[in-house]
């Protein structure tokens, strides 16, 4: 009998050895020697030589000088990766790439092919009509009474300071009506991934097309600034979202993905900072709280190229 409970009591005092402490050592050893980029979190550094996020995980960028992200279901929190799980008929969703789309779309024939459709929005928003009949805001709120409501349930004196908010931003608030005011308007199409969240809300890349259709937006902020010819400038940021695409296995499959904050680090160490511009805001209005979303105020996140915090 004690020659089996010794037996017993050296095989568990070796089966923890080899598998809570060697085994894992071994790993720990192996990704640090041969891995130490990937091992340690696939950290990226700024200019300081600061930590400023993980090539892993989608950061929130909304300075024109910058590419952005992916929208995220979780709001960019690694710590709640969340899908939105909106239906197509829940008008959420439709709601939020609506105002993704407004002032950034373009005409894609007629007249007015390659200009932008926001000016257009505000023009038709300030004859205050939608399909014929006054009050747009007031039509808004009706129609859509979830999303208007959900703006203003964290404090009702949110609901004045939401009103002037859309009347300020209509190109936002209110393309999905004006599309439905305007359904032979011949639009640009759009990449699918600038409008839809991840699964996870965490992607860090986006599709090389969704990057080329932000691309005149960011070279005019940075020729604005650096006060350079925007063509050599527009040529130099392509140049850098070709070096950093790439698709899966090597290139063998799938489409070209450039990873967003890789891409602006780039940006920020060949252009430099640019100055005056205040923190990175929620495409949302923004009360003492932070910007409102659907699911209540939320704080701002600043500029994603600060060093992350410790």
């Amino acid at each position: 009998m004690s020659r089996i409970i010794s037996k017993s009591l050296w095989l568990l005092f070796l089966s923890v050895i080899l598998c809570c402490v060697a085994y894992p050592l071994a790993l720990w050893a192996a990704g640090q020697v041969f891995f130490p980029f990937q091992a340690n979190g696939s950290l990226l550094k700024g200019p300081d030589g600061a930590v400023v996020g993980s090539r892993l995980i989608a950061q929130p960028f909304a300075a024109d000088e910058y590419f952005h992200p992916r929208p995220s279901a979780a709001n960019y929190d690694a710590s709640a990766s969340a899908a939105s799980c909106l239906a197509a008929s829940n008008y959420a969703l439709r709601d939020r790439a609506a105002r993704a789309l407004g002032p950034t779309i373009r005409y894609r024939g007629g007249a007015k092919a390659g200009q932008p459709v926001a000016p257009d929005i505000e023009a038709w928003f300030r004859q205050d009509r939608y399909q014929g009949k006054p009050h747009i805001v007031a039509q808004w709120a009706a129609l859509h009474t979830g999303v208007a409501q959900a703006l203003v349930a964290a404090d009702p004196s949110h609901g004045a300071y939401v009103d002037d908010w859309a009347k300020a931003h209509p190109a936002s608030v209110f393309f999905d009506l004006w599309r439905q005011d305007h359904p032979e308007a011949d639009l640009e199409d759009v990449p699918g991934d600038a409008v839809t969240a991840s699964g996870s809300g965490l992607d860090p890349h986006i599709s090389l097309e969704n990057a080329q259709a932000q691309l005149d937006r960011v070279a005019a902020k940075w020729a604005g600034e650096l006060k350079r010819d925007p063509i050599a400038i527009r040529h130099e940021i392509e140049g850098i979202l070709q070096a950093d695409a790439s698709a899966p296995f090597g290139g063998l499959i799938g489409d070209r993905f450039v990873n967003v904050l890789e891409v602006n680090l780039e940006l920020r160490n060949r252009f430099g900072p640019i100055t005056g511009n205040g923190p990175v805001t929620a495409n949302g209005p923004v009360t003492a709280n932070g910007p409102v979303t659907a699911n209540g105020p939320v704080t701002a996140n600043g500029p994603s190229l600060a060093p992350a915090s410790k």
